[in-house]
Parts: structure tokens; C-alpha cells; sequence
């Protein structure tokens, strides 16, 4: 974010009671970071509203993660048709997933560089091809992860 403090035209929200609040917060305050706001955690349903708002889902997985992780923020994401920057540990399947489905963009720990190259990349795409990222996205819900979908993966299983 302090990378782009001077970008105007971006903003950057985070919302949550995780594990980094305190820092995030800090490092806002610290380097008068006019584009970035952090609020508290929101209630279930108001975060559709809040999607609507946004151009780009944020996805930073723990580093520690040492197993495949789709996490439920991802499919969220995808369901509201946004597309991610993804920062994601090593060897994890989700990057692959991201790419080859061309639902953001998204780089392994701890790789701040081709983070920031990443972000530029996705936040100063065209307005056509962020709506095709965003249709994209919905598609891999409806997919993979909405209900019908499981119901389907699992009647397969049972036959």
C-alpha cells in the first residue's frame, strides 16, 4: 500500500479483527496513507454490499500454511465477481487456479516485488477486460464452489 501512496485513483479498505490489525492500523497512521482505511470486522450481511463496492478482492494467505488451502474469503470473492491479488504461500494449488482461470493475479511469499507488479497489473487493466476478470470470477463460483456444484461432484461420487 505505502508503494502506492501517491496513486489518487486506488484505494484500499481493509475490513477484519485479524491477527494483523494493529500493525495494519499502525503502518496507515505511521506513513499518512490518505488512500488506505481500516475498519473493524462488519456484519455477514453487509459484506455483499461492501463487494459491490470494490474492483479487486485482497488474499494474503499465513505463510505458515504448509497444505493446499482454498480459504472461504477466495470463494466469497468469487461469488461477488471479484477478481484477487493473491499473495499466497509456496506450492500452493490456489496460484495455479488464479492464473490458469484468469481470476486476478497472484504471487508467492515472500516476493514483495512481483506483489507490486502484480497490483499495477490488475488495478490498471482496462475497464473491459476487469468486467471479463469479474465475469470470469463468477463463472469459477458457479462452477466449483456454489451449492449445486457440490451436489453435483458429490452425486458423481456415489455413482
Amino acid at each position: 500500500v505505502h508503494s502506492f501512496k501517491d496513486r489518487g485513483d486506488w484505494g484500499f479498505l481493509f475490513v477484519g479483527r485479524g491477527s494483523e490489525v494493529a500493525g495494519i492500523g499502525r503502518f496507515i497512521s505511521e506513513h499518512g496513507l490518505d488512500n488506505a482505511l481500516l475498519l473493524d470486522e462488519i456484519p455477514p450481511e453487509e459484506i455483499p454490499g461492501l463487494f459491490a463496492q470494490c474492483e479487486v478482492g485482497l488474499l494474503a494467505l499465513d505463510p505458515r500454511h504448509t497444505t493446499h488451502n482454498i480459504p472461504g474469503k477466495f470463494i466469497a470473492y468469487m461469488r461477488s465477481g471479484l477478481p484477487v491479488l493473491g499473495r499466497i504461500n509456496p506450492g500452493n494449488d490456489l496460484i495455479d487456479l488464479i492464473r490458469q482461470k484468469g481470476v486476478g493475479e497472484a504471487v508467492e511469499l515472500p516476493d514483495l516485488a512481483s506483489l507490486l507488479q502484480a497490483a499495477g497489473r490488475l488495478l490498471d487493466q482496462s475497464p473491459e477486460h476487469l468486467q471479463a476478470s469479474k465475469a470470469k470470477a463468477r463463472a469459477l463460483w458457479a462452477a466449483q464452489y456454489c451449492a449445486e456444484a457440490a451436489a453435483v461432484q458429490i452425486g458423481k461420487g456415489l455413482v
